[in-house]
């Protein structure tokens, strides 16, 4: 599963410990269930943080995320936004073929 980690400018606390370093690990998609995903690529912070809460180790808190530096937090979001890009170069998708002039479809079969 792909990782990455953050190192925080301002430590944040969880479970009373201090903590600077936090990994994100790339969501599946039933943890992104009821999460809007046009949200999170607007950095909206709500959906962003709910993404957080289900892919950070250690795992943060809402609490932890409220109290969070916004600089430290636009950090985390672009590091998610990093798991949403295809790791290879993915080809357009093609239109379909219009019907051939003389009115027909037509089909091919597999070979």
């Amino acid at each position: 599963m792909k990782t990455t980690k953050v190192t925080l400018d301002t430590p944040v606390t969880i479970d009373g410990a201090e903590v600077r370093e936090i990994t994100l690990h790339r969501p599946l998609t039933g943890q992104l269930r009821g999460i809007r995903l046009l949200e999170v690529h607007t950095l909206n912070v709500d959906a962003v943080a709910a993404v957080l809460v289900r892919t950070s180790q250690p795992v943060l808190t809402e609490g932890a995320i409220d109290l969070m530096d916004p600089a430290d937090f636009t950090a985390l979001a672009q590091a998610v936004l990093g798991f949403f890009e295809a790791s290879t170069s993915i080809p357009p998708i093609s239109s379909p073929t219009s019907p051939s002039s003389s009115g027909g479809a037509s089909a091919t079969s597999p070979t």
